[in-house]
């Protein structure tokens, strides 16, 4: 993580013919040493690398140093027709993994790259929690972790949330009988979204959109969904021991970055 402003560089090679192996080949090699003596340059500047491939270099110039500067400096280091041009600028970058990082933007906006922490599978409440997460890292407010997972804890246990935030969505990609012979044969999982589709008596098309969230009990996930449109905000049914993991399980991603993270809030 830099809490130092974050730039990428990126180089443009000449065009080639890629359906020759041996001069896609060359070009990777050429490729390659380009971001080599890229990198080497950068460092020798004072720069922190934060993230190499072949889409640029993701780094943290010292102090003082201007875009300008480097402009000219890593042009100089080039082969005749390689141009470098600098993409974007940021004043905060964390880099999860590669090709999974959040970037704080000189207003205040959180832009997030990457499956790893953009997965739209997870629910409502998760996904604002990890972006928080992600600003509170950006910021280097690592201390405040313990009090924002409380509080995500504290939410959930309360049965306080719309229950939209503890909803999934899927798209029913496939018939409900080839779900339901394939599920049985066992080449596919079952799906809470599936199974809810089969009981319903409403019918349920291919395409259709499936809202639901799980209920207390006993069994498997899949067999204790039920519709979003059929909570009651008088019954409140929803399993906080369930969510509660999952927050569990997005929280464990940053413990790298966030020693001490409280878990008194956790039930088990």
């Amino acid at each position: 993580m830099s809490s130092s402003t974050a730039s990428t560089a990126i180089w443009h090679s000449p065009s080639a013919i890629f359906a020759d192996f041996e001069s896609a080949e060359r070009v990777a090699a050429i490729g390659r040493e380009i971001l080599a003596t890229m990198r080497d340059w950068l460092m020798s500047q004072g720069a922190q690398i934060i993230e190499l491939d072949t889409d640029g270099i993701y780094f943290s110039p010292r102090d003082g140093v201007t875009i300008e500067g480097l402009h000219s400096g890593l042009s100089a280091q080039l082969p005749a027709g390689i141009e470098v041009e600098f993409d974007s600028q940021y004043q905060a970058m964390f880099s999860y993994k590669a090709k999974n990082a959040a970037f704080l933007l000189e207003d205040g906006r959180v832009i997030v790259k990457g499956g790893a922490l953009r997965s739209r599978g997870r629910e409502p409440v998760l996904r604002r929690y990890l972006q928080d997460t992600l600003r509170m890292l950006l910021e280097r407010r690592q201390d405040d972790a313990g009090k924002l997972f409380d509080s995500y804890t504290q939410a959930i246990s309360s049965r306080t949330l719309p229950i939209e935030d503890l909803c999934k969505s899927q798209t029913l990609h496939t018939t409900l009988e080839d779900y339901r012979l394939a599920a049985e044969s066992g080449s596919r999982n079952r799906e809470a979204a599936f199974e809810l589709a089969l009981k319903c008596a409403t019918p349920f098309s291919v395409g259709d959109r499936v809202s639901y969230y799980i209920t207390a009990g006993k069994g498997p996930s899949y067999d204790r969904a039920r519709l979003a449109s059929d909570w009651n905000q008088f019954s409140r049914d929803e399993d906080v021991r369930y969510y509660l993991k999952q927050l569990e399980d997005v929280a464990k991603l940053f413990d790298e970055f966030t020693p001490g993270r409280s878990r008194q809030g956790m039930l088990l």
